[in-house]
């Protein structure tokens, strides 16, 4: 398992948290469309500099509904969902995002 660069985290002893998530898909093709579901893993370590900062992510592909296996684990870490989740991170840092309750 790959894991890219980042600050120290703040409590070496709970330096990694976990997230589990899934997606729905639609895949395109000349005969139609197929419907994907992509369960992710997602893990997060805290940060003194930048707050919340993705570390690793993997995902494993399903038909849905049936649940036919399409794909081992994968690594996904620079994929465009952990992107996205790293720009949320960062707009939350930043302040961009309310968080409070309404």
């Amino acid at each position: 398992m790959y894991i890219r660069d980042r600050p120290n985290p703040i409590d070496p002893d709970s330096a990694v948290q976990q997230v589990f998530f899934t997606t729905l898909e639609r895949q395109y093709g000349l005969s139609g469309f197929a419907q994907i579901q992509a369960h992710h893993q997602l893990f997060l370590t805290l940060t003194e500099t930048v707050g919340w900062q993705v570390v690793f992510m993997q995902t494993i592909l399903d038909e849905y509904p049936s649940g036919a296996l399409l794909s081992e684990p994968r690594d996904n870490t620079y994929g465009v969902v952990a992107q996205g989740i790293e720009l949320w991170l960062r707009d939350c840092q930043a302040g961009a995002i309310d968080l409070s309750p309404p």
